[in-house]
C-alpha cells in the first residue's frame, strides 16, 4: 500500500500558481529577513536584531567599501 501511494504521489506533479511576471527572478540586493530571520526584539538581543542600529551599520559598512572601491579606481 506505501508503494501504490509513493508511486501515485510520484506521477502528480501539478502546480498552481499565477502566471503575473512577478518574482521571475530572485530578489536582488540585502535582504535584513533572510540573515537575522525577522528577531525585532532589540532589549534582549541587541546585537541580531532588526532595528535602527542594524541599518545603520549596514550604511556605514557599505559606505566605505564604495569608498574605498572608488579610491581603487581613481
Amino acid at each position: 500500500m506505501l508503494a501504490v501511494s509513493v508511486l501515485a504521489s510520484a506521477l502528480v506533479y501539478v502546480v498552481v500558481s499565477l502566471d503575473n511576471g512577478l518574482a521571475l527572478t530572485p530578489p536582488m540586493g540585502w535582504l535584513s529577513w533572510e540573515r537575522y530571520r525577522c528577531n525585532t526584539d532589540c532589549k534582549t538581543d541587541p546585537d541580531i536584531c532588526i532595528g535602527e542600529k542594524l541599518y545603520m551599520d549596514m550604511a556605514d559598512l557599505l559606505g566605505q567599501r564604495v569608498t574605498r572601491t572608488w579610491a581603487m579606481s581613481m
